[in-house]
Formats: structure tokens, C-alpha cells, sequence
């Protein structure tokens, strides 16, 4: 047996929240504007804003109008508003023959930490903690269409970031550069790649795509045809916080309602840290044996190494890609007296699911303070050879079942998302797992003003855990209650507010992000704060190291 699965490390923290903490900051699935008419025109919003660009989205529901992932007259939309029909009107304008479109951003932030070390700590015992980040970043899209038959779809980013851990306390106070390791990471990422033919009623997509379901923002229950991108939930691009995977997709129009099938032919993970980054799964609040864990991580693993490592560290049990363990899926829409719905279902993988032997956690948890390495893991190293696994950190299958509804009344858009999971993965306090059936709703109503930088939406959030264990889960209760909010508005001319919120009313948490921006043609200059605080073992409190202030600047082309 492998002994590298010896340090498979659990991801408990970074997806406790689900569905929800990744879309606090997510754009993209907001409506720009009123419903349309299943198979109409795409809406047009009643006066226009400085270009922008957001993540792509699956139109199909007419109540969500997606926003256009690039300046309108560079990139409409690529998906059509019900069953995806791509052609025309007999009667309408038709397209040139062949098109060539090409558009992206450039982005720079900086980060800084605001959470100091406690008094008295010892250093040796803390997990690391980036104090100040710098980020660069360039996002291309491309897009190649033919009459109204096929199209071709591309995009990638490039990304370098500089990360400074915060110094030791013999260094004084932090000035930007006195940090105790400064480390470099350039990421090329491949984001979409795939290919589309349509007909007049039935579309297929073939490749590495985006589809997005459900109707709400904060927490999509639906939306679980993507992996998610969890190592920066809140400052990054919200395009980039869902991970195009490789599915065989198809749309066909039925006239009075739309079907659609989808298939993931092997199954792709979420994207998370599981030590050593400010989101990563284990965090100060960990228990002991996660941290000694940490420790002899650090140890064995040399710092250039740590970002490849993560992948091995992530899970000791993959579901097979052999193509025998397919995701499938389906949707079936319609719409009627200016009610859209839809329903869903996909026979899916949920966790990772982590199990650690007793003995083992507390092997580690004996660790004193000082240096560890691998040879602390004798014990570890001996289940192995006589063919146990005192620590498992895998992924089981579950069926998915959900529906949403929207409709509008004058400005005002009201949408209903919930869902059913026959079997959800949720983390104890100790970071093992628990297995129970659950059930999500989201109750979303917004103010549709048709501008970009015009928003006001209130969503509240209910989670029901079936079978919740004995002991304490890590950020949810049995029944978790949340209000979201998010409101953006104009001041004077180029500038403007904005503030996303997120309070927990069981278990208590309230993580608030104010920001300033203006936007000066294709540049958008943003300025900001992200604070998090709540009860012991809730979102605000897990995650409270990550309160920080940021700048952004960032131009569309």
C-alpha cells in the first residue's frame, strides 16, 4: 500500500459551509433584469452601465436573466434563454456567416491580514497564517461561431500570486516585508473548452463547461453539476469560483416546457487547501491531532511543494475514472402565467467523508511542542503494513432531487430553491464525518433596477439535517437558520457601495463585507474590509483569521 496516503489530511472547514459561504460574493447569478418570454429575446436592460464582465451562467430560466460575460456588444451570452435553440426566426436578422469574438480582464489585489497572534502563543504549535497577499491575474475568452449551427468556446486564466506569512513576534510589528517566509505561486488554468452544435429544438455541448442550476445566489442548492474552486471564497473572481468540468450536455425544446440531460463521465473534486493557506480546511479551532498533523507536514514537505502536495493530501480514495463511476443529471423546465420552474436530479458524490482511528488521533495528539517528522507516524506506518486504514478520507455516492421557482412582481423578483440529498457528508468538531440525509431551501427577493451597479437582494436560508450524530457538528446545527444580503448602489457619478452580508441565526455568525468602487470606463478600482466573528465552532469564528482590508484594481477588455 501507498504510504503517501499517510497524509491524506482532512477537508472539513473549507466546504462545512456547503453551497452557501462560496456565494456570498458570486454576481453572476443575480438578474439584471425582468423576466423573458420562454423562447423570446434575451432581456435588455432599461439603461446602460459601464461594460462589465461576470461569471457565465446557464440561462435557461427565464426569472434569472443572467448578466453577459463580457461587454454586451463584445460577448452575448452563450446560452439561449429556455431549451438553448440556437436558431433564429425565420423572420428575424441573421448572423454573418462566421464570428470571431475575444474578451477578458486583467486584475490586481492586495490583501492584508488584521488578525494578530494571540498573546503568549507558541509559535510552534500555530498553523501558518499569510498576512499580506498580492495577486495578479489575466482572464481571456474566445469564442468562434458558424451561422447558427455550431460555435466553439474557449477561456483561461493566468495567475501569480506572492504570499508573506506573518513574522515571529521577535520581529516587531508587520511592515510588508519583515514577514516569516515569503513564497511565490503561478497557476495556468484552463477554464472552458468546448464545442456546440444546434438545431432548431434540440442543442448539444460537448467539453469543458460551466452549467449552473438553481435560482439563488447565497446558497444554491441546485447548483451541483460543477466543482467549486473553495482556496478564496470571498475575494476572488467570482467566474473562477466554480470549475468547469467535462460533461456531455443536451438541450431539447418541447415546445410548452425544456428537457435537458447531462452527464459527467468522471468525477472532478472541489479544489481546497487542507493546511497552510488562511481558507484552508484546518484551522486554529482544529483539535490536536489535525494540527500535529499539520506540523509533520511541514516537516517532510519542502515549502516549494506544499500547493502540488495538496491534491495528494486531499483525499486517500478518489472515486474511480475509468469511466464506471459516471455523474448524471437532468432538468425539465417550464414556464406559464409569468411562473418559471425547474426541477432537478443527479446521482452524484458528496464529501470527502473523513475517518481517523482513535488510537491514531491520539498517537498525534501526544506530540509535544517541539520539531515532528515522519518517524512520529511509526505507529501509523505499522496499521498500514498489517493492511488497516486508521485514517480514510473519501467520497460517497448520493442522489440529488430540487426544484425553483420565480417569478416577478413589477421590479421585484421572487425565487424559492430547495433540494433533497439522500446522503450529506458533515464534519464534527474532532474533523471525523457524519453521514445524514438533508434537506436546503432558499427564499430569495430582490429589487430589479436593470443596472449592473443598482442591486438589492434579501435571501433566507434554512438547512435541516435528518439524522444529526450526538456530538457537535462543525458550523451547522440540526436546524440552521441564515439571512443573506447583498446591496450595491451608486453615490456620485463614477462612484459607488456596496455591502454583502451573511448572519447566522443558529448556530450565531456574521461575516459583513463592505466595499467602495468607481468605475472609470473599463477600469473598476474597488476598496474594501472582509470581517468574520461568531460562536465557537461557527463559520465566523472557523474561518476568523481571514478578516483582512483589500484593493482592487481591474480592467475589461
Amino acid at each position: 500500500m501507498n504510504r503517501t496516503r499517510l497524509l491524506s489530511l482532512p477537508f472539513a472547514a473549507a466546504l462545512a459551509l456547503g453551497h452557501g459561504a462560496t456565494a456570498l460574493a458570486d454576481d453572476a447569478r443575480r438578474p439584471s433584469t425582468v423576466a423573458a418570454e420562454p423562447g423570446g429575446p434575451d432581456p435588455k436592460p432599461a439603461e446602460a452601465d459601464p461594460p462589465d464582465i461576470v461569471e457565465a451562467i446557464d440561462g435557461n430560466s427565464p426569472a434569472r436573466a443572467p448578466q453577459p460575460e463580457a461587454p454586451v456588444a463584445a460577448m452575448p451570452a452563450v446560452s439561449a434563454p429556455l431549451a438553448g435553440s440556437r436558431r433564429a426566426p425565420e423572420n428575424s436578422v441573421r448572423e454573418p456567416p462566421s464570428r470571431f469574438e475575444l474578451a477578458g480582464w486583467a486584475r490586481q489585489a492586495l490583501e492584508l491580514g488584521l488578525w494578530k497572534r494571540s498573546a503568549g502563543a507558541d509559535p510552534a504549535l500555530e498553523l501558518p497564517y499569510n498576512q499580506l497577499l498580492a495577486r495578479t491575474q489575466l482572464f481571456v475568452r474566445a469564442r468562434y461561431s458558424r451561422a447558427d449551427w455550431f460555435e466553439a468556446n474557449v477561456s483561461g486564466a493566468l495567475s501569480y500570486s506572492v504570499f508573506e506569512q506573518q513574522p515571529l513576534p521577535e520581529r516587531g510589528g508587520f511592515n510588508g516585508f519583515n514577514g516569516q517566509r515569503t513564497l511565490g505561486l503561478l497557476e495556468p488554468h484552463l477554464h472552458e473548452l468546448f464545442v456546440g452544435f444546434f438545431s432548431r429544438r434540440l442543442d448539444v455541448r460537448i467539453g469543458q463547461q460551466r452549467l449552473a442550476w438553481g435560482n439563488s445566489d447565497f446558497a444554491s442548492p441546485n447548483d451541483v453539476m460543477n466543482a467549486r474552486d473553495l482556496r478564496d471564497p470571498f475575494l476572488s473572481e467570482p467566474e473562477l469560483r466554480y470549475v468547469p468540468t467535462f460533461l456531455l450536455r443536451a438541450d431539447l425544446d418541447l415546445g410548452f416546457a425544456s428537457f435537458q440531460a447531462v452527464l459527467e463521465p468522471v468525477f472532478t473534486a472541489d479544489r481546497y487547501d487542507v493546511y497552510g493557506s488562511n481558507w484552508a480546511a484546518i484551522q486554529p479551532d482544529a483539535p490536536r491531532w489535525a494540527s500535529a498533523l499539520v506540523r509533520i507536514a511541514r516537516g517532510s514537505i519542502d515549502p516549494s511543494l506544499e500547493q502540488p502536495a495538496q491534491r495528494m493530501l486531499a483525499a486517500t480514495r478518489y472515486p474511480a475514472s475509468d469511466f464506471s463511476q459516471p455523474v448524471p443529471g437532468a432538468r425539465f423546465s417550464w414556464s406559464a402565467q409569468g411562473v418559471d420552474m425547474s426541477y432537478y436530479y443527479q446521482y452524484g458524490f458528496d464529501g470527502p467523508l473523513i475517518s481517523i482511528d482513535p488510537a491514531l488521533s491520539g498517537t498525534l495528539s501526544q506530540l509535544g511542542a517541539g520539531p515532528a517528522g515522519l518517524s512520529d507516524l511509526q505507529p501509523l506506518f505499522a496499521a498500514i503494513d498489517a493492511g488497516q486504514e486508521p485514517l480514510r478520507v473519501y467520497y460517497v455516492r448520493r442522489h440529488h432531487v430540487g426544484l425553483d421557482i420565480g417569478t416577478t412582481l413589477g421590479p421585484v423578483a421572487l425565487r424559492f430553491d430547495a433540494a433533497y440529498d439522500s446522503q450529506r457528508v458533515f464534519y464534527r468538531t474532532d474533523l471525523n464525518s457524519a453521514l445524514s440525509p438533508a434537506f436546503a431551501g432558499v427564499l430569495s427577493v430582490e429589487y430589479q433596477t436593470g443596472h449592473t451597479n443598482r442591486q438589492a437582494l434579501l435571501e433566507a436560508l434554512y438547512f435541516r439535517i435528518m439524522n444529526p450524530p450526538a456530538s457537535r457538528l462543525l458550523v451547522y446545527e440540526r436546524d440552521t437558520l441564515a439571512l443573506g444580503a447583498n446591496f450595491r448602489w451608486p453615490l456620485w457619478r463614477w462612484f459607488g457601495v456596496g455591502l454583502r452580508a451573511l448572519a447566522y441565526a443558529k448556530p450565531r455568525s456574521l461575516v459583513m463585507q463592505p466595499e467602495l468602487e468607481t468605475k472609470l470606463g473599463a477600469w473598476v478600482l474597488s476598496v474594501g474590509g472582509l470581517w468574520l466573528d461568531g460562536d465557537a465552532y461557527s463559520f465566523g469564528r472557523h474561518f476568523q483569521r481571514n478578516t483582512e482590508g483589500y484593493a482592487r484594481v481591474k480592467v475589461l477588455f
